[in-house]
């Protein structure tokens, strides 16, 4: 127990040491601090004596410059000519009106410079409207201008579409006007025709029958003519497509033997005869192609029907037979003959087609000839219609004199 006494006695005597010496240490940190900052007063009292010593030895070289000044303005004033009284009042008056023509600019610039700022206050103002106008009132006026502007478009959509009903019933009314006006006159002209046809004899109103069945007939023939015009100008068409398939087929078709060739174009210098055998083999297989791929023609499928198959060989040995045996211009004996003779063509004459230019190119040439389509009639019937119609003409009854008074007096009823 005693030894445990000792012991604290002892830690409370270490602490207390140490609190002194905490303290100890922070008194003199201030001690320190108060020491530097003596130190930097004493140093800046330094300074600002310096300063001091300074600034009054410039004060005394201004002193010094200031009395040297005073004097020689003093020694201005002395040198300088005394100025009489009047030559200061006039001097005074001069800056009197000096001083009163700048009041004068001065007060003349206040003025303007209020009417400014009224301006200014007015023009802000205005700006303020206008910006309220803008941010408030130019949205419904843009509103209302875009709603004006529909109502506008709506109005002209429906005036257009009023004139154009309008127009359509006035052109309507017109068109029903001219038919009735027409209908009526041609019901007074029929009328007008009666009356007069009651007036004539039997064989004129006979006469007359005649020439309105006669009108109704021609109007009948105009149409039927107009139909076989049509189908006559199709049949054209297609005769000219046919007769162009057939020459093309024929220009296809064409054979020429190799001797006859090589004779045709000995004069060209060929070197190489092989390459030529060559080519017209080429040439053989590229026409048996083409000639199987295209379709076969109707005339040429009946001409190869009839002679069997044998034709072509065949064909070459009669064509040359009859080429050399038979003239250009004689007839052919048979249809057959002259199929044969249209889709492959004769020889005749073949050193001047040579010439012509490629063999593949034949000269076309068609010739027409008018021919007319119904007999033309007698010389005696013709006589017969121009005295009769001199008749009708020499005989009719109605005038000008009256029909103009017929119309005078439908005018005046």
């Amino acid at each position: 127990m005693g030894k445990k006494k000792s012991a604290s006695a002892e830690d409370k005597m270490t602490l207390a040491e140490a609190f002194i010496t905490f303290q100890i240490q922070v008194k003199r940190k201030e001690i320190e601090e108060f020491q530097s900052e003596v130190s930097q007063l004493e140093e800046k009292n330094q300074r600002y004596k310096k300063r001091k010593e300074q600034l009054k030895e410039e004060q005394m070289g201004h002193i010094r410059t200031l009395l040297k000044q005073a004097k020689e303005q003093e020694r201005d004033l002395e040198q300088r000519v005394v100025v009489n009284r009047e030559q200061v009042d006039q001097a005074l008056h001069k800056y009197w009106e000096l001083a009163r023509s700048k009041d004068s600019e001065l007060e003349e610039l206040r003025d303007e410079l209020n009417t400014l700022q009224q301006k200014v206050l007015v023009v802000m103002s205005e700006k303020q409207c206008w910006l309220e106008y803008k941010t408030v009132g130019s949205q419904e006026h843009s509103l209302q201008i875009q709603l004006l502007e529909a109502e506008l478009t709506q109005m002209q959509k429906d005036f257009q579409e009023m004139a154009d009903h309008i127009q359509r019933s006035f052109d309507v009314t017109i068109n029903e006007i001219d038919k009735k006006t027409e209908k009526l006159i041609n019901e007074k002209k029929h009328l007008a025709s009666e009356k007069a046809i009651k007036h004539l004899d039997k064989y004129t109103r006979q006469e007359i029958k005649e020439n309105e069945w006669l009108k109704r007939e021609i109007a009948i023939y105009k149409q039927e003519v107009a139909l076989l015009e049509v189908s006559v100008q199709k049949h054209e068409e297609e005769n000219l497509e046919q007769m162009n398939m057939l020459f093309q087929h024929r220009l296809d078709d064409l054979n020429i033997s190799r001797q006859v060739f090589l004779t045709q174009v000995a004069g060209l210098g060929l070197a190489d005869s092989g390459m030529l055998g060559e080519d017209f083999k080429i040439n053989n297989l590229s026409d048996q192609t083409d000639a199987s791929s295209r379709p076969i023609n109707s005339l040429l499928a009946t001409a190869e029907g009839e002679k069997g198959p044998g034709l072509p060989g065949e064909l070459e040995r009669d064509e040359t037979v009859t080429s050399c045996s038979k003239p250009a211009g004689s007839p052919t004996g048979s249809p057959s003959q002259d199929l044969r003779a249209l889709l492959y063509g004769s020889q005749v004459n073949f050193q001047e087609s040579m010439q012509l230019g490629p063999l593949e190119l034949k000269l076309l040439s068609v010739v027409g000839q008018a021919v007319p389509i119904l007999p033309a009639p007698s010389s005696t019937s013709q006589d017969c219609n121009t005295e009769a119609s001199q008749q009708q003409v020499d005989e009719w009854p109605v005038t000008p004199k009256m029909i103009h008074a017929k119309f005078k007096d439908l005018a005046h009823v």
